[in-house]
Formats: structure tokens, C-alpha cells, sequence
């Protein structure tokens, strides 16, 4: 990762040298006042002096040389400034984020399934350690922040399992509230559907064949899902008919629905109607097993 960090801020003072040397005209740019042509010929003057440094002393001197610029002239706008407040800016984002590895890294890293427990403590530190280094794009930001993302996915689809397995037994014992199940796709689309959806774009985009066993298993799953949402809304609108007490869930419940029936009919919302008023009369799926 340092290695990479090292090439970024070089590319940059690669960038803000070029700059420099455009910035030494015979006579002043309008833009730069007398003070300010001084110190950009210093910084390229102790910044250009590199035979006898390591890369970490290089890197601190142009940091340092940069701050001393940026003290003086940071009113300036020309070029040069702008690329030195940005060198200096991704310079102390990755100074902020190192800093915060040496701290929360070890609380981070962990080997094995772990606890509940302890994947949540990892999950704070984690938490933690994005928002110290927001800004910052390096490879630990954007390995943590992708396993936040997993865990924050896995616990909405936990939950959302939790409460579909209560909704259905509701739904079963016969309930002909809308809303039941109107929650019910609702819990679906988040349990059932995106974490099948995430799964098939993995596949295809790993380079698995539309034929394979794995990708049809996995599409297999995504339109039963689709099916189990389709199903659902069209049982709660059936149920709210004219009732005058979920005309407005009504509208947001048929938007729902006219999307996943698209989605599961490429595209086309044609026999959506006729799903709509056949929707009491199909059997309700058994969503409890998988």
C-alpha cells in the first residue's frame, strides 16, 4: 500500500515541478506577485536538490517546502497554488489514515468466522476507521469500506428475514390487511432478491457463462424472488380495493409493483392489470424455505 501511496503523491509533485518550471517566466504572470515568484522558485530549488535523499526524506521535504509555500501565498490561484493545496491535502490524507492503521488496524484484522460478538467490535472499529480516513483512496479505505459494505447488507437481510418469517405466519393465519403484505415484498426485495441479484452480477462479471450451472441457479433465484414480490403487492392492492385507508400507500404500493413486473417480464408491464385482480385468487408461496 506504501508503495502505491508513494507513486500517487509523486505523480502529484511530478505535476506540481511541471508547474513550477511554468512558473518561472522572465518577467511575472499577472496573477503571481513578487512574493509569490520567490517562493515557488525556492520550493522548485530545495525540491529539485533529491541526490542525496531516501524517498521518505524526499517526500517530507516536499511536503515541508509546499506547507512553507502555501503559509505565504495560499490567496494565489494560478496553477502552481492549486496543485500544491491538492499535494498537500492527499499528503496529510494519507499521513490521517496511516495514522489511524497503527491504531484500529490490529482491532481490524482478524482471521476466521469470529463471533457475533466480535464482528461487531470489528464492525465499529471499521466504522471508525473510514471516518477518520474520509477522503482518503487508498487500498486499506477501499478494502474496509467493501467489508462494511458486506456486513451492513448482511444485517438488513438478517433482519429483513426476521421479519418475513413473522409477516408470512400472519399472512397465513389468513390476515387481510394490505399492509401485511405490502411489507411482506418489501422484506422480500431486500432478503430474498438483492442479496440473489449481487450474487448473478458476481458471477457474470467474473466471467461465468450465462449457460453455467452457477449463473442459471443464481438467475433461477432472482425470478422466483421477482415473483414473490410481483405476488405480494398485487395481493396488497387487491386487498386495498377502495378502502379510503390506503389510497396513498395505494399509489406508492402500485409503483412498486409496475417495476418488479418489468424487471420480471423484460421490461413490459403488459398482464399487469389482469395480475392485479387475479392476485387474491393465487396461492401465497411458501417464502419460509429456501
Amino acid at each position: 500500500m506504501r508503495t502505491a501511496v508513494r507513486l500517487t503523491l509523486l505523480f502529484v509533485s511530478l505535476s506540481v515541478l511541471a508547474c513550477a518550471a511554468r512558473a518561472q517566466p522572465t518577467r511575472p504572470a499577472p496573477t503571481r506577485d513578487a512574493r509569490c515568484k520567490t517562493a515557488a522558485d525556492r520550493y522548485a530549488s530545495v525540491v529539485s536538490a533529491k541526490e542525496h535523499r531516501t524517498v521518505e526524506e524526499q517526500s517530507r521535504v516536499e511536503y515541508d517546502e509546499a506547507v512553507k509555500y502555501l503559509r505565504a501565498c495560499w490567496e494565489a490561484s494560478d496553477d502552481f497554488t492549486r496543485s500544491l493545496k491538492k499535494y498537500v491535502a492527499m499528503h496529510e490524507d494519507f499521513a490521517r489514515c496511516d495514522d489511524a492503521w497503527t491504531r484500529l488496524g490490529p482491532r481490524i484484522r482478524w482471521e476466521g468466522s469470529g463471533t457475533t460478538e466480535r464482528s461487531a467490535q470489528v464492525y465499529e472499529a471499521s466504522k471508525e476507521f473510514l471516518r477518520i480516513c474520509d477522503g482518503a483512496e487508498t487500498e486499506k479505505t477501499h478494502f474496509v469500506r467493501s467489508w462494511v459494505e458486506k456486513y451492513d447488507a448482511a444485517v438488513r437481510r438478517y433482519e429483513a428475514e426476521k421479519t418475513l418469517a413473522s409477516l408470512v405466519e400472519e399472512a397465513q393465519r389468513g390476515s387481510t390487511q394490505p399492509s401485511v403484505y405490502s411489507r411482506i415484498a418489501e422484506a422480500v426485495v431486500v432478503a430474498r432478491y438483492e442479496p440473489e441479484m449481487r450474487r448473478l452480477l458476481t458471477l457474470i462479471e467474473s466471467g461465468k457463462s450465462p449457460d453455467s450451472k452457477d449463473v442459471r441457479e443464481a438467475w433461477a433465484s432472482v425470478t422466483a424472488s421477482l415473483d414473490s414480490i410481483v405476488g405480494a403487492y398485487a395481493r396488497a392492492i387487491a386487498l386495498c380495493g377502495a378502502d379510503e385507508g390506503c389510497q396513498v400507500a395505494r399509489g406508492s404500493w402500485m409503483g412498486n409493483l409496475a417495476k418488479y413486473y418489468a424487471l420480471r417480464h423484460d421490461g413490459s408491464e403488459e398482464g399487469l392489470q389482469q395480475t392485479i385482480a387475479h392476485a387474491l385468487e393465487a396461492p401465497m408461496p411458501n417464502l419460509l424455505t429456501r
